[in-house]
């Protein structure tokens, strides 16, 4: 029976090697130095683990002591979070632990484990990373760290061969948790059409223990996003982001790797009861946007509270609301009209609220809300009519982000759920709509509200 050591075995794409090297026939041995992660793997004859430190020489020298033979090493262990400050910030000891684990790990494990290697003229296979050529932002350690093992490797490759053959792989994104938590322009992005898995490392690491005639090689395992074109990000406009849904929904969409520009009345004077004001705002900015957000509204604009019955309705609080929550809104995409792309998606969403459902009151009252978000409905559903008969791929929804605690909602007792929450719901359903959805009015679970 062929023999194995995967370091840093006990979790994500170092658990998806042992697992998948043991229903190959291999008996395996997994060294980490997570004792509780390694007590998890499951019961099997053939699996062997090993409760150690990658960066402690001493430990991993007795660790591999027990092993009598071996044909395969991969050099998995590794920190796993990339990001460690800004440089300036990043401390020697920050930077030294990632370099005792991952750097000298590798060399350490490659070390003690030659001599079983040479006698089975086997193979080592090394785990760095697309961030050894590729990188964002605060991730010097890490990187440091992967395109140090890419030379180690090429150079043990030559210093080892031909008794031992030694490549690597350089893998991208490799989801270790549930694929469905991604979005899906997460999977979409890439060429391969999604996100990668720790059984697809698993794989690689099966075909280059057996290619006999491949040494020095690094293997970027993708879905082949360094070779695709990359451009700037996408942009998102938030208007009024300094309410309590607005700010979240700004700060979600970055969050997302969005390049977001924020106007609100407080900090930049937009006030959409004026249509001038609204125009020389949009002028002002750069287009065009690939998301707009309408985040503006309120309850009342010159009551109180909302109306509760026929006798309470005047026409001072009915226009002053239309005015606001319907109309506003609509006059910012008569402004963005012309910057509206051709050639991509594009998505105009405004926050409305399911009480402007027509087919859905049964309470009656609340009057000027009510009315003002019908009246929201019906304008951006006849927007979207007229966009899509020349802009394919431009989206307009009215969304409806349940009740948020916010000062909006202070004195009504509802189920409330906070901005943060609430703003990753509406970008979740954002993000899934589609052209022959446009005109729609969904809540924040993506389901169709009746008008």
């Amino acid at each position: 029976m062929k023999q194995a050591l995967v370091t840093g075995g006990a979790n994500g794409i170092g658990r998806g090697i042992v697992l998948h090297l043991l229903d190959a026939g291999w008996r395996v041995w997994a060294l980490d130095r997570d004792a509780a992660g390694l007590a998890a793997l499951p019961d099997h004859p053939a699996l062997h683990p090993l409760d150690a430190d990658v960066a402690d020489e001493r430990a991993v020298a007795g660790a591999i002591a027990r092993i009598d033979a071996l044909s395969l090493l991969v050099a998995n262990a590794g920190r796993a979070d990339p990001v460690t400050g800004p440089v300036e910030t990043l401390s020697l000891d920050a930077w030294q632990d990632r370099i005792g684990t991952n750097l000298t790990g590798t060399f350490l494990t490659v070390k003690h484990c030659v001599p079983l290697l040479r006698r089975a003229a086997g193979a080592i296979v090394t785990l760095s990373s697309t961030r050894a050529r590729m990188s964002e932002p605060d991730c010097e350690a890490y990187a440091a760290t992967k395109g140090g093992i890419e030379a180690l490797t090429q150079a043990l490759a030559v210093s080892l061969g031909p008794e031992i053959r030694v490549n690597g792989i350089a893998p991208g994104w490799i989801v270790t948790g549930d694929p469905a938590d991604l979005r899906p322009v997460d999977h979409s992005q890439h060429p391969a059409g999604r996100a990668g898995r720790p059984e697809d490392v698993a794989r690689a690491v099966a075909y280059l223990a057996e290619a006999g005639f491949l040494t020095g090689q690094i293997l970027t395992l993708d879905g082949g996003m360094t070779r695709k074109m990359t451009y700037a990000p996408e942009r998102a406009l938030v208007i009024g982001a300094s309410g309590g849904i607005g700010a979240a929904l700004a700060a979600g969409l970055d969050r997302r790797g969005l390049a977001v520009t924020a106007l609100s009345r407080s900090a930049d004077g937009l006030d959409l009861t004026d249509e001038e004001a609204i125009r020389a705002a949009l002028d002002a900015l750069d287009h065009p946007f690939d998301r707009v957000v309408v985040a503006t509204g309120a309850l009342t604009s010159t009551r109180p509270a909302p109306e509760k019955s026929l006798a309470d309705l005047g026409a001072d609080e009915l226009i002053a609301q239309i005015r606001l929550n319907a109309l506003g809104p609509a006059l910012v995409l008569k402004h963005l009209k012309r910057h509206v792309p051709r050639d991509r998606r594009w998505v105009f969403a405004a926050l409305s609220a399911r009480v402007g459902s027509i087919g859905d009151n049964f309470l009656g009252g609340w009057y000027s809300y009510r009315t003002s978000k019908a009246a929201l409905n019906s304008l951006l559903h006849g927007a979207a009519v007229e966009l899509a008969r020349n802009r394919r791929q431009a989206i307009v929804a009215c969304l409806h982000p349940g009740t948020v605690a916010t000062a909006f909602t202070e004195g009504y007792d509802h189920d409330k759920v906070g901005p943060e929450r609430a703003a990753e719901r509406l970008i979740d359903v954002i993000e899934g709509l589609e052209p022959h959805q446009s005109g729609g009015f969904f809540d924040y679970s993506g389901q169709e509200i009746p008008w």
